[in-house]
Formats: C-alpha cells, sequence, structure tokens
C-alpha cells in the first residue's frame, strides 16, 4: 500500500464501498416466507399456514416425499399432479410466477428460482426438496382462491380449505373424504 491507497483506490471511497453493500446487504436481507406472508397481509403471524401445509403433507403422503401409490399421478410431499392427472403442477408454479412477480422483494431460494423456470415441464416433484415443496404449497395458497384469512380465523377448516381448494374434490361434501382426513390426522397424533 502506496500513498493511503489499498487496491488503487483511496480508503476513504474502498470503505465506503465496503459499508454500503453491508448496508445494502442488511437491508435486503429478506425474512422467511411466512413472516414476509404475514407482514403483507396484517397478520400477526403466519403459525395456521404452517400448520395447515404440515396437516396436508401428513393428509397427502405422510409427510413422504413419493410417487403416488398404485402408479397415480400425483408425486412428492403434496401429491401434486403432472400432466398424466390434474396438470396441478404447471398450475402451483403459475402462482408462484405470479406471486414473485408481484412480489419481488419476497425471500426466494435458488431451488425456487429453479422451479419457477420449469413451467411447462410436467415437473415431477419428487425432484424438490421437501421444505421447497412446502413453500410452494404455502404460495399456492395465498395465490389461490380460497380466503386464506377465513381459515387463519377459523370460519373456514382446515378441511375444507384442502377439500375445496386443494384436493379439489368433485364432492368436497363426501364423508369418505372427511373420514380420511380424520383418520389421518389421528395417525398423526
Amino acid at each position: 500500500m502506496r500513498g493511503g491507497y489499498l487496491f488503487s483506490l483511496p480508503k476513504s471511497i474502498l470503505l465506503g464501498i465496503i459499508m454500503n453493500g453491508i448496508l445494502q446487504g442488511l437491508s435486503n436481507t429478506p425474512p422467511d416466507l411466512l413472516g414476509y406472508m404475514s407482514n403483507k397481509r396484517g397478520w400477526d403471524n403466519a403459525d395456521f399456514l404452517n400448520d395447515y401445509a404440515d396437516q396436508v403433507a401428513w393428509q397427502e403422503s405422510r409427510n413422504r416425499n413419493i410417487a403416488q401409490d398404485n402408479g397415480g399421478p400425483a408425486r412428492g410431499v403434496y401429491q401434486i399432479e403432472g400432466y398424466d392427472g390434474s396438470s396441478r403442477n404447471d398450475t402451483v408454479i403459475q402462482r408462484a410466477i405470479n406471486f414473485y412477480n408481484d412480489n419481488p422483494e419476497a425471500p426466494r431460494s435458488e431451488e425456487m428460482n429453479n422451479i419457477l423456470g420449469k413451467m411447462g415441464t410436467n415437473l415431477d416433484f419428487t425432484s424438490v426438496d421437501p421444505s421447497v415443496q412446502k413453500e410452494i404449497f404455502m404460495i399456492d395458497a395465498y395465490q389461490g382462491s380460497g380466503s386464506l384469512d377465513d381459515l387463519k380465523s377459523g370460519k373456514i377448516s382446515p378441511f375444507d380449505f384442502w377439500a375445496n381448494y386443494w384436493n379439489q374434490s368433485k364432492d368436497p361434501k363426501n364423508p369418505g373424504l372427511l373420514s380420511n382426513w380424520n383418520n389421518a390426522l389421528n395417525e398423526r397424533k
């Protein structure tokens, strides 16, 4: 170092660059996805959404990252169907794309960025880390037609939310669906 310069820059400029980078890094550090959603919607917390996601993961796959039993079209912890089924895989990806377009400051992992580029590829969700599957599931619920405010307040039960907006049963009032849901929850305890 000669004449007060480090890397051919005056110390004051170098310090300014370093401090600006540190401060920018701190101000751009995103909160977790649930925290972001809570802040955006004005909720005190989003624990209810995390709980709901866990209940659905148990209902759909017993929280296993698997292909659907009997060779069905669903894949992953949340049993997201590919092109041989409902093509829900493209729906959840499109909702995530829309979410991040509307909320560019929302936290997003590199794997989520990778998933966003898989639209139209018949993504098999067993190839996706289960924690990222959970994020995309929560984004789908956040972006979907069901009211998360009603789920949070208890106006709609987790079962009814699942039956109407995730499972998309032709008959969400089918007593067999409720029985399966309750059996799964009892197993989980």
